[in-house]
């Protein structure tokens, strides 16, 4: 259609304009020859194609009307419009990735139709490895962006640096995201540590986590002995009555855990066999060398 306007707006060709300048002379003298000797109706239908030949001429002569040269103009613009619509709908119809990366999983075959939200694949990015942490807000505002912290992988200890921390809570587990780069590929999925140190003050007591048992309403405790009540029985001396004393467990290190909660400084504590114990129970403390059995 574009090399038909051209031809259009640069005018006919000589060779054209020749040709029917030649055409014109052949009709004429068929019309000289029908005048000599031809039926009146053969020689006015001659004179008509004559007519028609010469005014193909002139236009021929003159040039392209403009009407035509714009009728051109407007088949164009309406093939250019089509083609940009074509282009818009290729664009639509094709996903980039926004980072370089291996496909891991196809959820879909090919020739099914997605809905809207609907995962077609798993991109996994190559490269640098990144770790989202969640970390409780108190700890969260003491990290900066660009620090070095020690993340643990496995059995292994690597410096991550912060790249950014998130400003929202997450509404389950009530923590901070942290966005870390480790210093090496990670499989991704891999589960990774954040190892933060922190000193707090409190005041407790450190007893064997064996000591600890179930009490009210899902709450920890622990078996003290105490002094038995008066009786009318002959009670044996180093005879002591044990007493559930509800705790709370500040931290956990190893086999002993640091509480705190209703014992008072210097009591006896139960610290194994507490499943055969139960309230109001007498025992006796017994010596083994100078080592103390409770």
């Amino acid at each position: 259609m574009q090399s038909q306007l051209d031809e259009l707006i640069v005018g006919t060709r000589s060779e054209q304009i020749e040709a029917q300048k030649a055409r014109v002379r052949q009709v004429q003298s068929q019309l000289d020859e029908l005048i000599a000797g031809t039926r009146s109706e053969q020689i006015e239908a001659q004179k008509a194609r004559v007519r028609q030949v010469q005014s193909q001429l002139d236009e021929l002569i003159a040039g392209t009307r403009s009407e035509q040269i714009e009728a051109q103009k407007a088949e164009v613009q309406r093939f250019e419009a089509q083609i940009s619509e074509i282009d818009v709908v290729l664009r639509k119809s094709i996903l980039y990735a926004p980072f370089t990366g291996t496909i891991s999983v196809r959820h879909l075959d090919e020739g099914v139709v997605v809905n809207a939200t609907q995962a077609v694949v798993r991109l996994v990015e190559d490269g640098e490895r990144k770790v989202r942490v969640g970390v409780p807000p108190t700890q969260a505002s003491r990290l900066r962006i660009g620090s070095l912290e020690e993340v643990r992988v496995a059995q292994k200890t690597l410096s991550a640096q912060v790249l950014s921390i998130l400003p929202e809570v997450d509404s389950m587990t009530r923590t901070q995201s942290v966005i870390l780069a480790l210093p090496q590929a990670i499989a991704p999925g891999t589960i990774v540590k954040l190892e933060l140190n922190q000193i707090e003050t409190v005041t407790g007591y450190w007893l064997p986590t064996s000591a600890l048992v179930w009490g009210k309403r899902g709450l920890l405790a622990c078996f003290a002995l105490v002094s038995p009540q008066k009786s009318d029985l002959a009670i044996p001396p180093l005879t002591y009555q044990t007493e559930k004393r509800m705790v709370e467990v500040l931290h956990t290190q190893g086999d002993r855990s640091l509480v705190r909660g209703l014992l008072k400084p210097g009591e006896l504590v139960v610290t194994t066999g507490t499943n055969q114990l139960v309230p109001g129970q007498l025992v006796r403390y017994r010596f083994f060398g100078q080592e103390k059995d409770q």
